[in-house]
C-alpha cells in the first residue's frame, strides 16, 4: 500500500498542471510541486492550512464558493481565468512577472467517508497568446482590407478624374482641330496659288501631326483603363497592307527610298478581326521604318507560318535599312513614352507611345509582337497572330465600289445642330458639296423648334450646347417623332467610347468623331439614306 501511496505521490508532483486538494474544512492535503513553482509557495507551508490562507485574495472570486459547492453538492465545475478575475495570483516560473492564464477544474472526490475537493489549474497562456496573436492579425488584416479598399477608391476616383480631363481636353482640342481641318480642306478647293497650297499642305500635315498625337494619348488612356474594345470585321490582310503602302507612298519618294511588299501567295483571302487596330499598328511599324530611315529599302514580308482547320497563325516582318536599336534599348522600346534616346525625339518627333500602344492591341488580339535590330544596319519589327479565316467568301472591298467624294451627291433636308459658327461652315459646305440642303440649329432647343415644323432626312447633332445639349435634344425629338424613323448622327468632338455610348442611350443612331473628312460624312450617310 505504501508503494502505491507512493506512487500517487510521484504521479500527482510530476503532472505537467497544478494539483491542489482540500478536505471538507478547506484545509490543503496536496499541494503539487508544479503549484510550488508557480505560486512560491513551498508544499511544507501550504499543506496544513486553509485555502484562504495561503491565497487570501481567493474571496473575490467565485473559486472559494466553488469548491465548498463541490464539497457540500458534489457540484464539479470550471473556473477560467478569461472570464473570471484571476483565481489564484500564479506566474511563470515563481516570478512576480508574467501572470498565468488559468483554466480551473473542481472536481469533487469521496474517499471512504471523506469527502474531497481537487483543484486542477492549466496553464492556457500559450494558447491565450495565440488567440490574441490571432486576433491582432485578423484586426490588423481588417485593417490592411480597409486602407486597400479605400486605396482602390482613391485610384478609381483618380482614373475616373482622369478619364474626364481626357475627354474634355480632346473635345477642347479637337473642336479649334476640326476648324482647321475643314477650313484648310476647304480652302484647297478654292484653286489656290502653287505658293498658298503649299502653305496649306503644311497646315495640314502639321494639324494631322497634332491630331496623331491627342489620339495616341487617348488610346493609351483606353488601353491602360482597359476600355479599348476590338471589333471584328472581315478584311484581305494584303489589300490593308497595300492601302497602308499607296498611303505612305509619297513620304516614301519624297525621301527617294524604295518599299517593297512580299505576301505569301498561300494567304487566306479573308480573315476577321479588328481591322482598323490591325492597320493602327501596320501603319506605326511602317511609318516608323520610313522615318528612321534615310537611303535604302523599306520591306514588309507576310508569311503563312501554320495553317489550321479555320485560323492561320501568320507573322507580318516589317524591316528598314536606317539607323538601328541598340541591345540595351530594344527590351524597353515597347514601354510608354520609350525612344532610343532623347536625340531620336529631337530629330525625329513623336510621343513615344506608338509601339506600347501596338504591343497591347497585338496582344489583346492575342498575338506578340518584338524587333530584331543593329545599329546602322536597321531594324526588322515583326508581328505573329493567330487569325481566323472567312472561309468561301470574298472580301467585299467596297472601296473599289466606292465612288469619289466629288462624284456622290445625294438630296433631301439635312438638320445641322451646331453652336460654333466656324464647325457650321465647314459642316454646312461638306453637306451642300454632295448635294443637300442644309438648315441650321444654334442648339438642341432651336432643333426640337424646327424639327417640329419640318420634315428632314437626316439631323447631324452636336451634343455640347447651350440652351439644350444634344444628349436631350435627341430624346425630345424621339418623343414627338412620328411617322418615320429619323436618322439622328453625332457629330461631336468627344472622343471616348462611353461617349459614343451615351449617343446611343439618348436615342442617336451614329457617331461621327470630330475632326471629320468629307469621306467620314459620306461613309456614315451612306448607312442610313
Amino acid at each position: 500500500m505504501t508503494d502505491i501511496s507512493g506512487l500517487y505521490q510521484s504521479l500527482y508532483h510530476n503532472l505537467d498542471l497544478g494539483l491542489i486538494a482540500v478536505d471538507r474544512s478547506m484545509r490543503i492535503v496536496i499541494f503539487n510541486k508544479w503549484m510550488c513553482a508557480h505560486s512560491g509557495i513551498t508544499e511544507d507551508y501550504a499543506v496544513g492550512k486553509e485555502l484562504s490562507d495561503i491565497f487570501p485574495q481567493i474571496h473575490e472570486t467565485r473559486l472559494i464558493s466553488t469548491v465548498r459547492d463541490a464539497l457540500e453538492h458534489g457540484l464539479p465545475a470550471i473556473v477560467s481565468s478569461i472570464f473570471n478575475r484571476t483565481p489564484l495570483p500564479l506566474f511563470t516560473n515563481s516570478k512576480q512577472t508574467d501572470r498565468i492564464h488559468q483554466n480551473i477544474h473542481v472536481i469533487p472526490v469521496t474517499n471512504t467517508n471523506n469527502q474531497y475537493c481537487i483543484i486542477q489549474i492549466s496553464d492556457i497562456s500559450a494558447s491565450i497568446g495565440r488567440e490574441k496573436a490571432l486576433e491582432q492579425q485578423v484586426q490588423e488584416r481588417k485593417i490592411v482590407e480597409h486602407e486597400l479598399r479605400e486605396t482602390l477608391h482613391k485610384l478609381e476616383e483618380a482614373s475616373k478624374v482622369k478619364g474626364e480631363f481626357l475627354a474634355s481636353m480632346s473635345h477642347e482640342i479637337r473642336t479649334p482641330i476640326n476648324g482647321i481641318i475643314g477650313i484648310t480642306r476647304l480652302l484647297k478647293n478654292t484653286s489656290p496659288t502653287e505658293q498658298q497650297s503649299d502653305y496649306l499642305e503644311i497646315i495640314d500635315n502639321s494639324v494631322q501631326l497634332l491630331l496623331t498625337v491627342i489620339n495616341d494619348i487617348l488610346d493609351y488612356s483606353k488601353l491602360e483603363a482597359g476600355k479599348l474594345i476590338l471589333h471584328e470585321t472581315e478584311f484581305n490582310l494584303n489589300k490593308i497592307i497595300i492601302d497602308i503602302i499607296n498611303m505612305l507612298k509619297p513620304v516614301v519618294d519624297e525621301k527617294h527610298l524604295s518599299i517593297v511588299n512580299n505576301s505569301d501567295d498561300n494567304l487566306h483571302s479573308s480573315y476577321l478581326g479588328d481591322d482598323v487596330r490591325l492597320k493602327q499598328v501596320l501603319l506605326n511599324l511602317l511609318s516608323n521604318a520610313i522615318k528612321f530611315t534615310d537611303s535604302g529599302e523599306i520591306k514588309v514580308s507576310t508569311q503563312l507560318i501554320e495553317s489550321k482547320a479555320n485560323s492561320s497563325l501568320i507573322r507580318i516582318e516589317v524591316s528598314d535599312s536606317g539607323i538601328g536599336i541598340a541591345p540595351e534599348v530594344q527590351s524597353r522600346l515597347f514601354e510608354k513614352f520609350t525612344q532610343a534616346d532623347s536625340s531620336t525625339t529631337r530629330k525625329y518627333g513623336g510621343t513615344g507611345l506608338g509601339l506600347s500602344i501596338s504591343k497591347n492591341i497585338i496582344e489583346l488580339m492575342h498575338g506578340s509582337i518584338g524587333v530584331e535590330s543593329t545599329p546602322d544596319i536597321g531594324s526588322t519589327f515583326w508581328i505573329e497572330l493567330e487569325l481566323t479565316q472567312k472561309t468561301n467568301q470574298s472580301v467585299n472591298n467596297s472601296n473599289e465600289n466606292k465612288k469619289t467624294a466629288t462624284e456622290v451627291k445625294f438630296s433631301g433636308n439635312v438638320l445641322l445642330v451646331e453652336d460654333i459658327i466656324v464647325n457650321q461652315l465647314i459642316a454646312r459646305s461638306f453637306l451642300e458639296n454632295i448635294g443637300f440642303s442644309v438648315v441650321i440649329a444654334n442648339n438642341g432647343k432651336e432643333a426640337l423648334d424646327l424639327y417640329q415644323e419640318q420634315p428632314f432626312t437626316l439631323v447631324f447633332m452636336d451634343c455640347q450646347m447651350p440652351v439644350m445639349d444634344g444628349y436631350e435634344a435627341t430624346r425630345q425629338i424621339r418623343k414627338v417623332e412620328t411617322g418615320s424613323h429619323t436618322p439622328i448622327i453625332a457629330l461631336t468632338a468627344l472622343a471616348m467610347k462611353d461617349d459614343a455610348q451615351l449617343c446611343y442611350d439618348a436615342g442617336m443612331d451614329d457617331y461621327v468623331t470630330k475632326p471629320y473628312e468629307l469621306n467620314d460624312l459620306i461613309s456614315c450617310i451612306q448607312k442610313w439614306i
